[in-house]
C-alpha cells in the first residue's frame, strides 16, 4: 500500500496502531518500500516471537484467556505474560533514537484519561512504537497507562481505512471469563465497525500477517481500491 501511494506522487498521512505501527515507521524511516520489505522479511521471527501466539495471526481469544487465568492465580495481572523490557530492548535496537517524521502518526489509548491519544511529527518514535505494541495481558501498559487502540477502538479515524482479516477457527466460549473476554473484544468491534462507517474501507482477507503473505496481495487490492475510490 505505502508503495502505490508512493509510486503514485499523491501527498498522505499514515494513521496507525499495534502491528502495523513498525512497517509503517520503518517506511517513513527508510523513505524505501523495497528496504522495508527486506528489513520485515528479516526480522519477522523475532517479531512474531514477541507477539506469538496472541496477535501475528489475529487475536487468539482462547490463548489470551489461559494467559488471562494464569496472571490472575498469580496474583500479577498487571505486568503480563511477557517481560515488557526485553520488548523495549527489541525496539531499541530495531529503531534508532529518533522522532517521529512527518506523515506518520500512531495512535495509542490513554487508560487514565480515557481517551485517545496521537504521536506525530516530533515526537519520540521508540516510546510510541513501545506503546503501540504494549498489547494487554501480553505485556504491561506502557508507563502502566498506555495501550494500544486495537484493544480499545480497533483503527484510527482516516478517509481511507485498510484492515487485514486473519482467518481462524471460532470457538465457543467455554466459561464466565471467556464470554468476558468476548463480549470486551465484540465492543472493540462494533466501535471498529462506528468508526469504518466514517471512511473508505478496504479488507483483506489473509491467513497471516507475515509480509511474504501480504506485501504483493495488499498492493493488488489497494490499488484497485484507491483507483476506484479515490481517482
Amino acid at each position: 500500500m505505502l508503495k502505490f501511494l508512493k509510486d503514485s506522487k499523491v501527498d498522505f498521512t499514515v494513521r496507525c496502531c499495534g502491528v502495523s505501527s513498525i512497517p509503517c515507521a520503518l517506511f517513513f524511516l527508510t523513505r524505501s518500500t523495497n528496504r522495508t520489505y527486506s528489513i520485515l522479511v528479516k526480522e519477522w521471527k523475532n517479531i512474531e516471537k514477541l507477539l506469538d501466539p496472541f496477535f501475528t495471526k489475529g487475536i487468539d481469544q482462547l490463548s489470551m484467556v489461559d494467559a488471562l487465568r494464569i496472571l490472575m492465580r498469580i496474583g500479577d495481572t498487571l505486568n503480563g505474560v511477557r517481560n515488557h523490557e526485553r520488548l523495549y530492548r527489541y525496539i531499541d535496537s530495531l529503531f534508532p533514537a529518533q522522532k517521529i517524521p512527518g506523515g506518520l502518526e500512531i495512535w495509542a489509548f490513554d487508560l487514565f484519561e480515557g481517551k485517545e491519544v496521537v504521536f506525530k511529527e516530533g515526537d519520540d518514535l521508540r516510546r510510541a512504537l513501545k506503546i503501540s505494541l504494549s498489547f494487554p495481558i501480553l505485556y504491561r501498559p506502557y508507563e502502566d497507562r498506555y495501550v494500544p487502540i486495537t484493544w480499545i477502538t480497533g483503527v484510527p479515524e482516516g478517509e481511507l481505512t485498510v484492515l487485514f482479516d486473519v482467518k481462524k477457527e471460532k470457538n465457543p466460549p467455554r466459561n464466565a471469563l471467556e464470554y468476558l473476554f468476548l463480549s470486551t473484544t465484540a465492543r472493540t468491534k462494533h466501535l471498529e465497525r462506528e468508526r469504518i462507517k466514517k471512511a473508505k474501507s478496504l479488507r483483506i482477507a489473509c491467513t497471516s500477517l507475515s509480509p511474504v503473505s501480504t506485501t504483493r496481495r495488499a498492493y493488488e487490492e489497494f490499488s484497485r481500491f484507491f483507483e476506484e475510490v479515490v481517482l
